[in-house]
């Protein structure tokens, strides 16, 4: 035998269940049996208990594969586990078995709106803990000639007939001998009449059985077109492990269950002796009480629980849809977590073949504590390393990241850069790697003091000309040039005649008031660097953080810009602003044969929103140079609009974690098949992918994100 458990998942509905009973129906014959030594069935096991509820489905072996093909055709989404028998969980002290009240030729109700598992299922509001209770519905396939015997009773019935069903039980007995005493005497009555000459009048005992069912009129449809279906021999048991005292009572609430198949027919229950146990466990139906019904009534016991009650009693199910993911993202790569589809469970990487597509714009999105740090960031810069390539990480935050990172890499591998403590020198040292650095380093500087040059485009003028004459990369000699008239006046005489030596000319002859409203923009921001103790000192100093060397190796990069360091948030937008420049200017630096993929990281953008006009220009450019950046926030709202639009057009890889319902609903296009709905419901530590692989976008699917770096390695690593 084969033992499944049916996980049903969050949009199930039972709109199919007929074709599941339709397509079981596989009868054998006599000799087929014995040829086959098996007898072909399958056996629905409810089995409850607080918070361990399952629906399962036992077949014999021959009929394995067809159930469970026929389970994922008639309910898509669900999840078919093969899992041991359902029937070893429970030792009963009490058994019942529902059977038919009459003849099978009459029906139950099979009204496709009544769901019985609403009323099955308060029975699990009445049990104590470690009490258990079983229904097992087993349905042996009939040959097809079982209509015969339902449609000799329909006709029976239309004559005035009634084919009865004997039960054996004291009621029964009772009933009939009485019936039957009745028809002695009512016959030697008519005897007496008929020697007398009268006519005797007709006599039919069973005529208030016949009422009883004809309550609305005429029989229901589903008698009337029973035997056109298939048909199966049912039994339908149940088993209880309780105090003796409770008994009766979880008993009465199962069986109640069955009313609302009240038809033509209906259910009732019979008690079973605890032996018969032995028989459930074989899936044996036994010789007496033959249930024989249609497949379609057999279908409406068949039904799964869909959301209301998976919810309501904490059933396992699936609370998202699962997409089918593409081969691409499992065959190796930079590690993002594993994809649960159905009940398969399976690693998912981020392919790094393809460098075009592994060097796009990243966004993992999310609410605070969801993993988007310590374990999205944390892993990239892991996989990157452990796959050839680079990264670095700006943490803003607690060294959360740090601290991952030399539980898990080698020395070698990684370096971690303390703001605070290196006090990095306000240069733009990587543009000493190109022959044009004084064009180059123009732009550079423009981006750092873009958002303080207010009105005016002198001004822009004048700072370009500055830039030319500087002989270094620090701003603090642009500072020099702007204050001290004799540097000022032997920066003009180094410089070749042309627009630039004309501005610095005139700056030069400029009264002091027209040159203070020239520079006062960039005094502006000058002193905000300057008027800082801690920024004027990186002003200042010599220390000089060379990016063009740290985008050309293969190591973790960790650099802390940490409030906890004692930096302020103006400090850290300042120093972020710097850096994203130096970034910039590096990534455009590397010699080809440095251009491996490198990946930059930014936590926590927000306190970064002064670069937000240079991430406009870099998540549409930086693929080309081989650089990737990655962006890790909470919600759209805290990257500037204009940035934010040009990541959406860049496709970049989104990686959504649970967040707020105004996030979701901005994603929805890009999460169908995922509605709201499932994405509220969306778990901690998984999140919805979109990754853009073999030139598209993949179906979005939800993955549990890999574990940090600390849990995940230390597990990978045996205990010597």
């Amino acid at each position: 035998m084969k033992h499944f458990q049916l996980i049903p998942d969050s949009k199930l509905t039972n709109d199919k269940v007929d074709h599941l009973t339709q397509s079981l129906n596989q009868y054998k014959t006599p000799y087929q049996r014995y040829k086959d030594k098996e007898q072909n069935f399958f056996s629905y096991e409810i089995y409850m208990e607080k918070n361990k509820t399952s629906f399962n489905l036992t077949t014999n072996n021959g009929m394995a594969e067809l159930a469970e093909k026929s389970l994922l055709s008639s309910f898509p989404n669900i999840t078919v586990k093969a899992v041991d028998d359902p029937l070893n969980k429970i030792k009963p002290i009490a058994m019942k078995s529902m059977d038919y009240k009459s003849h099978y030729f009459l029906s139950v109700k099979v009204d496709r709106r009544t769901d019985w598992l609403v009323y099955l299922l308060e029975t699990l509001s009445l049990m104590k803990k470690n009490e258990k209770c079983l229904v097992q519905i087993l349905c042996v396939p009939l040959h097809l000639d079982w209509g015969v015997g339902v449609k000799e009773g329909y006709e029976g019935f239309k004559k005035g007939e009634l084919p009865h069903k004997f039960h054996f039980n004291k009621k029964e007995v009772a009933n009939l001998t009485a019936k039957g005493v009745a028809g002695v005497i009512l016959g030697a009555h008519n005897t007496m009449v008929e020697l007398m000459g009268f006519t005797p009048d007709k006599h039919d005992i069973f005529a208030s059985d016949r009422a009883s069912i004809l309550t609305d009129g005429m029989l229901r449809a589903e008698t009337q077109q029973k035997a056109k279906y298939g048909g199966y021999n049912v039994r339908i048991n149940i088993c209880i492990e309780c105090e003796e005292k409770r008994n009766a009572i979880l008993m009465r609430a199962i069986e109640t269950a069955f009313n609302v198949f009240d038809g033509d027919n209906k259910l009732l229950p019979s008690k079973r002796n605890i032996k018969y146990f032995e028989s459930m466990k074989k899936r044996k139906i036994g010789l007496l009480q033959s249930n024989y019904m249609s497949s379609l009534e057999v279908s409406r016991l068949m039904y799964l629980p869909g959301s209301t009650l998976q919810e309501k009693y904490g059933l396992e199910r699936i609370t998202m849809s699962e997409t089918v993911i593409p081969a691409a993202v499992t065959k190796g790569g930079m590690l993002l977590g594993s994809n649960t589809y159905k009940g398969t469970e399976t690693n998912i990487y981020m392919p790094v073949k393809n460098h075009d597509e592994l060097c796009l714009p990243y966004c993992a999105i999310g609410g605070m504590g969801q993993g988007k740090t310590n374990g999205y960031g944390a892993n990239k810069l892991v996989e990157a390393v452990r796959n050839g390539f680079g990264a670095l990480i700006i943490d803003p935050a607690k060294k959360e990241v740090t601290e991952q990172i030399t539980k898990v890499l080698k020395p070698e591998e990684y370096e971690i850069i303390n703001i605070k403590e290196l006090k990095p020198s306000f240069d733009w040292c990587e543009a000493k790697y190109s022959e044009d650095s004084k064009t180059i380093i123009q732009d550079t500087v423009l981006s750092f003091f873009e958002d303080t040059l207010e009105d005016t485009v002198q001004t822009e003028r004048y700072l370009r000309a500055f830039v030319i004459a500087m002989r270094t990369t620090k701003m603090s000699e642009l500072f020099k040039i702007m204050e001290d008239k004799k540097y000022l006046k032997d920066a003009i005489k180094r410089m070749p005649e042309g627009l630039h030596k004309i501005t610095l000319e005139q700056y030069e002859n400029e009264k002091d008031g027209m040159r203070m409203k020239i520079v006062r923009p960039i005094y502006n921001r000058l002193d905000m660097i300057m008027g800082d103790p801690f920024l004027n000192e990186c002003f200042q100093g010599e220390n000089e953080l060379d990016f063009v060397k740290i985008l050309c190796q293969k190591k973790a990069f960790v650099i802390d810009v940490s409030k906890m360091d004692g930096l302020t948030p103006k400090q850290i937008n300042i120093i972020g602003n710097l850096l994203m420049t130096k970034i910039n200017l590096a990534m455009q630096m590397r010699k080809k044969e440095d251009q491996l993929p490198f990946f930059v990281i930014i936590d926590e953008p927000h306190q970064f929103n002064r670069s937000a006009t240079l991430w406009k220009s870099m998540a549409v450019e930086s693929r080309k140079w081989r650089v990737s950046f990655t962006w890790l926030f909470h919600y759209w709202e805290q990257i500037h609009k204009d940035a934010r639009l040009a990541i959406k057009n860049a496709l970049p890889h989104y990686h959504l974690y649970p967040t707020s319902k105004e996030t979701w609903k901005a994603f929805l296009e890009e999460v169908a098949p995922f509605n709201l709905e499932e994405c509220m419901k969306l778990k901690r530590f998984h999140a919805i992918n979109i990754l853009r692989t073999g030139g598209e976008n993949t179906v979005p699917f939800v993955a549990n994100m890999a574990l940090p770096p600390v849990e995940r390695l230390k597990k990978e690593t045996p205990v010597l």
